[in-house]
């Protein structure tokens, strides 16, 4: 039995609003992870907002090599998000995926490390 086939949703332009350069997708799976409750909703978190912070984790951690280098890797990155509407915290694993497809261009992918591997997403 192969890998899951996944479903992506694309957030180049949020990526683009922090500084990241190359285009990136999200596995569903962890948009719904990363989706507050209602209580939270109601009292001002968003999932724009974790998105904005999971995006801003993702470019301090990333590793750049010269102009000319390709530089591909999978990081584990720790991402707490706050569930309510008690104060309790958990912590996601979310996987970092660099690579390059095709010749000129490099895509990073974020999925949920509780999916098992992060798969391939249509970019």
């Amino acid at each position: 039995m192969g890998p899951k086939e996944k479903h992506c949703i694309d957030i180049h332009e949020k990526a683009e609003a922090v500084g990241i350069t190359s285009p990136v997708v999200i596995d569903s799976s962890l948009l719904k992870m990363m989706t507050p409750n209602p209580y939270l909703a109601s009292i001002g978190v968003s999932l724009e907002e974790r998105i904005e912070n999971l995006l801003g984790l993702v470019k301090a951690n990333l590793h750049t090599g010269k102009d000319s280098e390709r530089v591909e890797k999978k990081d584990y990155l720790p991402f707490m998000v706050l569930k309510g509407p008690l104060v309790k915290e958990e912590f996601l694993s979310v996987i970092v995926n660099v690579e390059t497809k095709g010749e000129d261009r490099t895509v990073i992918t974020l999925s949920p490390a509780d999916n098992g591997d992060c798969g391939e997403c249509a970019v």
